[in-house]
């Protein structure tokens, strides 16, 4: 008997939810965060029926990357989810390939996504074009004591600027992201806590920042300092940046961000 499947937006709160509790499953998270997040933005998600019944998701963002010094729209795929009951089935394929289709409809040249598994997305075109890196320094690591710039705690109204700040060191970069609400969304926000900012100026302009959280550990030091971003402009921003998170080492165990293996703080 064959199943009749389709593709699209979901109808109702109902269908919202089976998608929640998909997702839930896929990700080990509870399913009323799972729906909140989803509200949260203005993205919509995507399921796919068998026979009128949710089973499966897919979460396709609008965002951009830098290429050439352009920003080339991109299609971010997230929360590919399939309940364990239905995988091997083919349905995470068919709803790759459908959401594939949606965004080349729409003109968006490019997708991005991170693979948990590479077999999957390699069948629907991908491959692997980058990686995403763990850096950690121990908190002893840092000795810097260049203070001649201005260093102060971030307010919202600063945000603005610090998405220009973000604008002009990433353009030069092909590959980098060009940020939507939804990825400084996750600058400005971990999934238990908002993070704090701070900022770095020169003659009243913003030329570096960092965001960050501070987690308690059972370690010889009080607390791991993570960053969920940190850019500086020029060499000056940067080293006020590293100076003001060598002035935590007396309390800090480490020092953690995602980066690439050119980030320049390693310098």
């Amino acid at each position: 008997m064959s199943v009749k499947t389709d593709y699209g937006v979901p109808r109702d709160q109902d269908e919202l939810g089976a998608l929640a509790s998909i997702l839930a499953q896929s990700f080990a998270a509870p399913a009323e965060d799972v729906l909140k997040r989803m509200e949260m933005f203005d993205e919509i998600p995507r399921v796919i029926r068998a026979d009128g019944r949710v089973t499966g998701g897919i979460w396709l963002i609008p965002m951009a990357q830098w290429f050439g010094g352009r920003s080339v729209p991109m299609g971010g795929v997230a929360a590919v989810g399939v309940p364990p009951e239905g995988r091997g089935t083919g349905t995470a394929l068919e709803m790759m390939v459908a959401g594939m289709a949606e965004l080349r409809e729409q003109g968006v040249p490019l997708s991005s996504l991170y693979p948990a598994a590479q077999t999957l997305y390699r069948k629907t075109g991908f491959e692997q074009a980058g990686g995403r890196y763990s850096l950690s320094l121990p908190g002893s690591a840092l000795v810097m004591k260049e203070r001649a710039l201005t260093m102060r705690a971030a307010t919202e109204d600063d945000r603005p600027a610090i998405k220009e700040v973000h604008r002009a060191y990433a353009a030069p970069l092909s590959g980098q992201l060009d940020r939507g609400d939804y990825c400084w969304h996750w600058v400005f926000n971990t999934r238990k806590e908002p993070t704090q900012g701070y900022v770095v100026e020169e003659d009243g302009r913003i030329t570096g920042y960092v965001f960050l959280t501070r987690e308690r550990t059972l370690g010889h030091g009080f607390y791991d300092v993570n960053l969920t971003d940190m850019v500086a402009l020029n060499p000056a921003a940067g080293r006020r940046l590293l100076t003001f998170l060598a002035d935590h080492r007396s309390m800090a165990e480490s020092f953690n961000w995602f980066s690439g293996q050119g980030d320049p703080m390693l310098a």
